[in-house]
């Protein structure tokens, strides 16, 4: 395994659910506020807090993009998360809160062996919930550097400008030359 694999994220148990082996490995990093990649014959996993708050890896002006399209939803105000404790057979709660949200709350269940994993599931609910506020997608002149996980600095698109992460980058060379379409999330 490579990358950023927070400290304590030991499982005594984790159950494989009607999925294939890579599904169960998205979905472990998932919980645990982390993404997950193969690359070659090793498994990557990325701290996802860490990722959002890199620096960008280039500065994308608004007359740089050919074409854009961004988003902005109403996110739940709090995600709360209710996990069963199997040591103490008691239920454990906690809640996370997003600044400018709505009224509404999410709510999870999920097993949990421990308050360090409890607060790091919380935390990737909390995050999944925080994705649907602002998004994007544009399409500029290719550059190599332009991959999923990097971030980018926004200039020119009135309240879309900052920092935002690429989601999924879709490189394409053809009769126009190189593009790059991206998804980003704020």
């Amino acid at each position: 395994m490579v990358g950023d694999v927070p400290p304590g994220q030991n499982f005594k148990y984790s159950a494989q659910k009607n999925e294939t082996d890579l599904g169960y490995l998205q979905r472990l990093a998932s919980e645990n506020n982390a993404v997950f990649t193969v690359k070659g014959d090793q498994l990557i996993f990325h701290d996802i807090a860490k990722l959002e708050s890199a620096k960008p890896v280039l500065i994308i002006n608004k007359s740089d993009v050919s074409n854009y399209s961004f988003s902005d939803k109403i996110i739940e105000s709090a995600v709360k998360a209710v996990y069963f404790d199997p040591d103490t057979e008691e239920n454990i709660e906690s809640e996370e809160e997003h600044e400018g949200g709505g009224a509404d709350k999410v709510k999870t269940r999920a097993p949990v062996e421990s308050k360090a994993q409890q607060g790091k599931k919380t935390q990737a609910a909390a995050g999944k919930s925080k994705k649907k506020e602002k998004s994007g997608a544009i399409t500029l002149e290719g550059n190599i550097k332009l991959v999923a996980g990097c971030n980018v600095d926004l200039q020119g698109f009135g309240v879309f400008d900052g920092l935002a992460q690429i989601v999924q980058a879709k490189h394409k060379i053809d009769g126009g030359g190189y593009k790059i379409k991206l998804e980003l999330k704020y």
